[in-house]
């Protein structure tokens, strides 16, 4: 058995290096991991037993880092294709509204992700018009990059289409499962009425399809797991097709083959990657056991994730594929210490074994690990497979609903049982573990140690633990704070501000949250990055939808125990009534000469004048000056001219916001010499304002004042110690200072 981890082990380790680009793993694979296996896995080896696995090492990893090298640099030189496009397209499948895979004819192999208006039908032949784009990258640092996740998928660029004419129609095996799975959800919507978005979700895949109010309260509850589409899908079909078999007569191979190919079109189907980890892991096991050998579960768990790698190197990189081959290897390898004990026992056990083998991965995914999964887990286990086993059932026979009656009520019945204890759940508080991203390091010994355990090796797993705290102590992280600095981070928001600042003893001010839409998706990811799970201050410096639109997602996310606010007679427009719904905490409002600390940051209040009507909600934005051992910043909102004229007066600023995303309307020639801006930040996205105004950057040229762009630069970390500003050390960026 030793050898087969050896080998999917060393078969990853070369996709993972070969798709970053660098040689690393060559050099420390053939000394670190045949070892580490042996030890894990099997205590008598002798020198000739570790000699092999060094060669199954080798032999696994070349090929893989090759040819992950290779695909990279097709990838790169398909992105050449960028720009007006017109040739004719093949529909792949449908991915969503108004979105499908294609791939492009004149280009064989180069898939695409296309868009446009129209409805296309997987097997259409097009002509189209329209321009290759490249997917976006992620806005900030460790934030979810789109680029990266289609690249996985195999495809590198998007094509937006403006003009498309029908060719033809290609009749090819996916085109005719996609239009199965099309009546089979007609045939569901028909039985099952609104219900039938339940089947669509937990059997097919689509976790849109059951809302997202819905998918919140199964996160919460810690289900989120058997809501997808994942390996306990797959057997549970394949149970159904095993019983169909043997109720059929005869045994010959042609049987066989039918029989396997329907569990083929669902992985097809679906598309998953935890699918596919099952349907090829039982294929080893059927092959292992025709050809009459004998195997152990983490035989064909390991054999059949390699060859998954081999056909799919992208799935290496799929959460869903990551978690659910993790816990599976972890009920694999404690197998038999679960069968020593009783039922009732086994059910909380192994959910217990499932949390700890997903929780380094849920901890730097999501930051968050809900441990009411223990025990809802087995609750809402059987009833989902009860769905599962129903719409496979009406999947695998496509007969007029009126005949399967008895199974509709089923479902039904079995939908509303649910659809209460999750009701009943998300009304509950229920503890949820959070913690920041873990070092690669710390879950490689983590894993290690569960593994040792397993197999009765406890000093092994006190030495993994011992490595997963010093990989905690001793890890150079970007995002770690040094003893007497304070960072100031302006986040890449989109066209909209948000800046984070940390205080000496680790403490947290968040300035806007961004336009509506990037709280959620950029600032309140990244505060759960960096270990921020509550705000010690938040404020809103104005009304405007691009700085505060994104607080009050943040807010509902991550209370702040203090908010701050401009007078709330500015207000006219109630547009802070929503983060105060959402804050529910103490509100302070802020007026110029005011002035307070925050662990070591002297904070004054420059805006706005007590008093103010403010017609204009910019008149009425708030301006901070914080002021540390010597070193002063400038934050600005969205400010006036006048404004900051009379800031200059308070200079010289090592770090200046400049006002309004860079517009004409809140700087002259000039100013930033006046204020002895040392760094300007322009927070900026896309717009069509023309933002930043050219004679801005101009005159900063002029001056002599390095400025940098959160649209070029995604976020900007700077660390004040001792007066002086230090940028990270991050992808060619120095400390020693700016450049």
């Amino acid at each position: 058995m030793i050898f087969y981890p050896t080998a999917f082990l060393a078969y990853a380790w070369g996709i993972f290096w070969g798709d970053q680009g660098g040689a690393l793993g060559m050099g420390l694979l053939p000394l670190i991991l045949p070892s580490l296996t042996g030890a894990v896995m099997n205590r008598k080896r002798g020198l000739g037993d570790f000699l092999l696995l060094w060669v199954v090492a080798l032999l696994a990893f070349l090929p893989a880092y090759s040819s992950s090298a290779a695909r990279r640099i097709a990838e790169e030189q398909a992105e050449r294709l960028v720009g007006a496009y017109e040739g004719d397209l093949r529909i792949i499948r449908t991915t969503g509204d108004e979105s499908w895979i294609g791939e492009l004819q004149d280009r064989i192999g180069t898939k695409v992700l296309v868009r446009g208006r129209g409805s296309f039908h997987p097997g259409d032949l097009l002509q189209a018009q329209g321009r290759l784009l490249r997917p976006g990258e992620g806005m900030n640092r460790g934030s979810f990059d789109y680029r990266d996740y289609l690249r996985h998928k195999g495809i590198s660029l998007i094509l937006a289409v403006e003009k498309g004419r029908m060719m033809g129609r290609v009749r090819d095996p996916l085109s005719c499962l996609e239009a199965y799975k099309a009546s089979f959800m007609k045939r569901m919507e028909k039985c099952l009425g609104e219900d039938a978005g339940y089947i669509q979700s937990i059997f097919l895949g689509d976790g849109s399809a059951m809302g997202e109010e819905a998918l919140e309260a199964w996160r919460g509850m810690g289900i989120a797991h058997l809501q997808a589409v994942s390996g306990s899908q797959a057997g549970v079909l394949l149970d159904l097709i095993l019983f169909l078999h043997i109720l059929t007569p005869g045994r010959h191979f042609l049987k066989r083959l039918a029989f396997l190919s329907i569990f083929l079109a669902y992985g097809f189907l679906t598309d998953s990657p935890s699918v596919w980890r099952v349907i090829l892991s039982a294929g080893m096991a059927g092959f292992w056991h025709l050809a009459g050998w004998e195997g152990e579960p983490l035989d064909f768990l390991f054999l059949g994730g390699l060859l998954q790698l081999v056909c799919r190197p992208g799935d290496l990189f799929s959460l869903s594929f990551q978690l659910s081959f993790m816990i599976a290897l972890g009920l694999g390898f404690f197998q038999g210490f679960l069968k020593e004990r009783r039922v009732s026992s086994q059910i909380l056990l192994a959910g217990v074994l499932s949390l700890a083998f997903s929780l380094p991965l849920s901890l730097s995914s999501f930051q968050e690990a809900p441990l009411g999964g223990i025990l809802f887990t087995p609750l809402a286990a059987p009833l989902v497979q009860g769905i599962i086993i129903g719409s496979s059932i009406y999947f695998l026979f496509p007969v007029p609903p009126d005949l399967l009656l008895p199974l509709t009520w089923f479902l039904k019945a079995d939908i509303r049982i649910l659809e209460g204890m999750v009701n009943l759940g998300s009304r509950m508080w229920l503890p949820v573990l959070q913690g920041r991203p873990w070092p690669a390091v710390g879950i490689a010994a983590y894993y290690a140690g569960l593994i040792g355990l397993s197999r009765g090796l406890k000093k092994f797993a006190i030495c993994c633990g011992a490595l997963v705290l010093m990989s905690f102590l001793f890890s150079d992280r970007g995002d770690m704070m040094k003893k007497g600095e304070i960072q100031v981070i302006f986040l890449n928001v989109g066209q909209g501000d948000a800046v984070l600042v940390r205080g000496q003893k680790g403490g947290s001010f968040l300035i806007d949250g961004g336009p509506p839409g990037a709280g959620e998706r950029e600032v309140a990811p990244y505060l759960r990055r960096l270990g921020i799970f509550k705000l010690d201050i938040a404020l809103g410096t104005h009304g405007d939808q691009d700085h505060i639109g994104g607080l009050q997602e943040v807010l509902q996310e991550i209370p702040a125990r203090l908010f701050l606010m401009p007078p709330a007679s500015t207000d006219r427009e109630g547009r802070f009534h929503g983060i105060l719904d959402a804050h529910r905490g103490r509100v302070k409002e802020l007026t110029a000469g005011m002035e307070f600390s925050f662990e070591g940051i002297i904070i004054k209040v420059l805006a706005p004048r007590a008093g103010i009507a403010g017609d204009e909600r910019n008149d009425t934005s708030i301006v901070l000056e914080l002021s540390f051992e010597g070193g002063k910043v400038l934050l600005t909102g969205d400010c006036s001219l006048e404004i900051m004229e009379k800031a200059a007066g308070n200079g010289p600023y090592e770090i200046v916001k400049v006002p309004h995303h860079g517009s004409g309307e809140s700087w002259e020639p000039g100013l930033y010499s006046q204020l002895g801006a040392g760094l300007a930040i322009i927070s900026v996205g896309p717009n069509r304002y023309g933002h930043p105004k050219g004679e801005l950057l101009q005159d900063l040229n002029q001056g002599g004042i390095p400025f940098l762009r959160t649209d070029r630069r995604k976020d900007i970390r700077l660390r004040i110690l001792r007066g002086e500003i230090m940028r990270d050390l991050w992808k060619g960026e120095v400390k020693t200072g700016l450049r």
